[in-house]
């Protein structure tokens, strides 16, 4: 009986030890990723403050997320960093099998506290596969902090790599939107900047690419771009305001300045301004409502490229508007009164 039962457990452990010898030997190797963001906002060399699109307030972070894709687009390691400033660096490493891999790195400002993100204008969904990763426009006023960077690269591991470097770029265009004299016409309630053709979302190709896809609802203007309130306490010290706005690439798009009264809504003051946006382009939209250097012409508007080869266009006096001749009739009243009682 004895006998019997050593043989049995004998033949039992050599039954265990063929099994697990037969059990694929799995390998991974620590792949160090260096992220330099600095080049995300190197193209926009257009700002009204110097140096104000390259940092944010204390309450602010710069989030860099690295995703590592398989060759069957499925998501095989992540990891995210926050730094202080666009000047800094990202080191990770990434514990990846052998094997052919797509690399995206994304780098967005979010506001941060105590360990914890507590406001972004991106939102990151899908990531579990390549082909349903979306970055999202969270719908938030966000002005320069809006700012995205998207970089991708290939690569192979099969043992002990050196450090593979990302290098984010712009993932889209910057508006800057200036209206000057904004406390020229008194019963103004807002003025916007809005366009007939928008992109909300990001998708990515199995190569890592970053697809833009417009939108475009008859070619009305549905979108707004920017919007300034004169009457807002926020303004009252101002003569004049600016916003900024980070926008994906999209092309024939229309852009006009409007402005809204109590009685009055979205009427038009400046159109037909067509720009194509691409990645790290960068445009002014600007929007005078008193040109000092000629009084003779009320309101006169200049948009265009502000980098790179770019340029603007500035027009003549814009056509009166029946608010416009409103105000201009009332402006001779008033002075045929005066002349009046004198």
């Amino acid at each position: 009986m004895k006998r019997y039962l050593y043989t049995s457990v004998i033949a039992l452990l050599t039954i265990c030890f063929i099994a697990c010898e037969n059990d694929p030997i799995t390998i991974s190797y620590g792949t160090p990723i260096k992220v330099d963001p600095s080049g995300v906002i190197a193209p926009f060399t257009y700002e009204v403050k110097a140096g104000e699109l390259e940092s944010f307030s204390s309450s602010y972070k710069l989030r860099i997320r690295v995703l590592a894709y398989d060759v069957d687009g499925k998501l095989a390691a992540a990891d995210t960093s926050f730094l202080t400033n666009y000047a800094g660096i990202m080191n990770t490493t990434l514990t990846l099998q052998e094997g052919t891999y797509t690399l995206i790195a994304i780098t967005d400002v979010v506001r941060y506290s105590s360990g914890k993100t507590t406001l972004e204008y991106w939102i990151l969904s899908g990531i579990q596969d390549i082909n349903q990763t979306k970055i999202t426009n969270a719908g938030y006023v966000g002005g320069k902090n809006k700012i995205l960077g998207i970089d991708s690269k290939r690569i192979s591991v099969s043992g002990e790599s050196s450090t593979v470097n990302l290098a984010p770029s712009a993932a889209g265009a910057l508006l800057c939107i200036r209206v000057l004299h904004m406390h020229q016409y008194s019963d103004v309630t807002e003025y916007k900047l809005l366009t007939n053709r928008n992109a909300d979302f990001l998708t990515f190709d199995s190569q890592g690419n970053a697809l833009s896809t417009p939108q475009n609802v008859n070619n009305q203007f549905k979108w707004r771009v920017a919007f300034f309130n004169p009457q807002d306490e926020g303004y009252a010290n101002y003569s004049g305001y600016y916003a900024y706005n980070f926008m994906f690439p999209v092309s024939n798009a229309n852009y006009k300045f409007v402005y809204s009264t109590e009685s009055e809504t979205d009427e038009e003051l400046a159109t037909n301004m067509l720009v194509n946006l691409e990645k790290g382009d960068e445009y002014l939209f600007l929007l005078e409502l008193f040109d000092e250097e000629d009084p003779n012409y009320d309101i006169t508007y200049d948009y265009g490229k502000v980098n790179g080869t770019g340029t603007r266009t500035r027009s003549t006096e814009l056509p009166q508007t029946p608010w416009m001749k409103k105000m201009a009739a009332d402006a001779q009243n008033a002075a045929k009164l005066k002349d009046l009682i004198k």
